[in-house]
């Protein structure tokens, strides 16, 4: 996840480092793609999964704007690392993106598809903790929900997403976001021109000039901003392409009005000018009613995927456990039966429990042993794999299930928790406690849980017996053995 706890400031200066490369990206500048691979690679080395997702965020960014065949390629390869590494905000990023027809394709068959993508965009970033270390990857992943949401003329859904993105900048420090803001704002000009023309030519008058209205506004705002002299040339430009389609009117600007009306009948000449009317304006219903089916459709879709989504939170808190937010014996039933469902041949199955916890509760309380379960928990849930499994099974018990994993890892995988455990400092007032654990490994196959379940026990036993902080394992014996 990119937000959470405090990174360290240089690894935090490498994150906005990356997001101004990705403006340079988009504004063409010669050199940033390859001043981004670079920060990106040397992100990778020194473990900083964030800014190196950022780098494939880039990447994507020049595939699009490059119109590259590989944009798909490298819009799904940030969709993938973001799943795996649990990011939902550049997963958001990525559907977003791939939900655009600049990188999909604009095949009909799969516009099922790109809307499913963009819906679950949409509440993803709904979902996503108000966490501060966030705010450019939430601030960019809003932006791509409402440049797709454009590119289909849903500007109701647009402007929601702009709304959001903008939010969130005007929560930061002054000017420290505004590279990300100042786009968003342009964006938001080019929709309201586009909605006042189609607007206009259905005749909604007053419709129109409430887009004028908002644009006014939009200009005020801008004034803030640092951008380019080209930026505000071509606002300038839409501000009076839009100023003449929202209030022409023939007895004020009659020149106007007759030179569209000429430039109307230059096009329509030789085809019968009342027949070429009627028929443009019947595409114009046509082609608005699409537009409002489009946008209920979406809006449709984005509640659909709420209401999915929170039957997975309460599915998901139903099998987390209260204290340490890891799973509980319930989650640890259900990933063994999708084990045992999805035929995995073999199971690691690491039980551990703390030492002298008793000591702990009776000499501190109960709220230090709290703070030391939770604290396990973490270290756990950290040291795993996406496809691997951490619980609280009760108590001061927990265990770790790892997918297709021999004994010999998995002890090698206890060990490490130990160590980390140990080199750990659990606070508790005025007090430093040091903890250490103990850990039974066994491993075998999903459908000889309880077998493998009795057999860490015994291990862990063993391990408690000898001394406590220590690892030892056991063998699962061989049916009819």
């Amino acid at each position: 996840m990119s937000g959470g706890a405090a990174q360290p400031s240089e690894q935090r200066a490498a994150r906005v480092r990356a997001f101004e490369l990705i403006r340079d990206v988009q504004a063409g500048a010669p050199t940033a793609l390859d001043d981004l691979e670079a920060l990106a690679a040397d992100a990778r080395r020194r473990g900083w999964s964030d800014v190196a997702r950022a780098g494939l965020f880039g990447r994507a960014v020049h595939a699009w704007y490059s119109k590259s065949p590989g944009a798909r390629d490298a819009v799904g390869e940030l969709g993938e690392r973001s799943a795996a590494e649990n990011d939902p905000v550049m997963l958001a990023l990525g559907l977003a993106m791939r939900a655009d027809t600049g990188v999909s394709g604009d095949a009909p068959s799969g516009a099922g598809t790109r809307a499913e993508d963009l819906a679950r965009a949409v509440v993803l970033l709904e979902h996503a903790g108000p966490e501060s270390d966030a705010v450019l990857e939430r601030t960019s992943a809003h932006t791509a929900c409402g440049n797709t949401l454009y590119s289909r003329s849903l500007f109701e859904l647009c402007d929601e997403q702009y709304d959001a993105a903008l939010a969130l900048g005007a929560a930061e420090p002054a000017h420290s976001v505004d590279f990300l803001l100042a786009p968003i704002v342009f964006n938001r000009a080019e929709v309201q021109v586009a909605w006042a023309a189609m607007l206009v030519q259905l005749d909604e008058r007053e419709a129109a000039a409430e887009r004028w209205r908002a644009w006014e506004q939009l200009t005020a705002a801008v004034e803030r901003f640092e951008i380019p002299d080209t930026w505000r040339v071509e606002l300038d430009s839409l501000g009076l392409v839009l100023a003449a389609i929202a209030s022409i009117d023939p007895h004020l600007h009659p020149q106007l009005y007759d030179l569209a009306l000429h430039l109307a009948a230059t096009i329509e000449a030789g085809a019968g000018a009342s027949a070429g009317l009627r028929y443009g304006r019947r595409q114009l219903d046509e082609h608005w009613a699409a537009r409002l089916a489009s946008l209920a459709s979406m809006r449709a879709r984005v509640e659909a995927e709420r209401l999915s989504s929170e039957r997975e939170v309460l599915s998901r808190h139903a099998r987390m456990d209260d204290l340490t937010g890891i799973g509980s014996r319930r989650a640890l039933e259900q990933y063994l039966a999708d084990l045992e469902r999805d035929d995995v041949e073999s199971v690691a199955l690491i039980l551990l429990d703390v030492d002298a916890f008793k000591v702990v509760n009776d000499r501190y309380g109960h709220l230090a042993g709290d703070a030391v379960l939770v604290g396990i928990g973490r270290v756990l849930e950290r040291g795993i794999r996406p496809c691997d499994l951490a619980v609280r099974l009760g108590g001061d018990e927990f265990a770790v299930v790892k997918s297709g994993a021999d004994i010999d890892v998995a002890c090698e995988r206890a060990t490490a928790f130990l160590r980390r455990i140990d080199e750990a400092r659990f606070d508790s007032g005025d007090a430093r406690l040091a903890v250490a654990l103990s850990a039974g490994v066994a491993a075998g196959p999903p459908a000889r849980i309880r077998e493998l379940r009795a057999a860490a026990d015994a291990a862990l036993y063993r391990a408690k017996a000898g001394g406590g902080e220590r690892v030892v394992r056991s063998r699962l014996a061989r049916p009819g053995a």
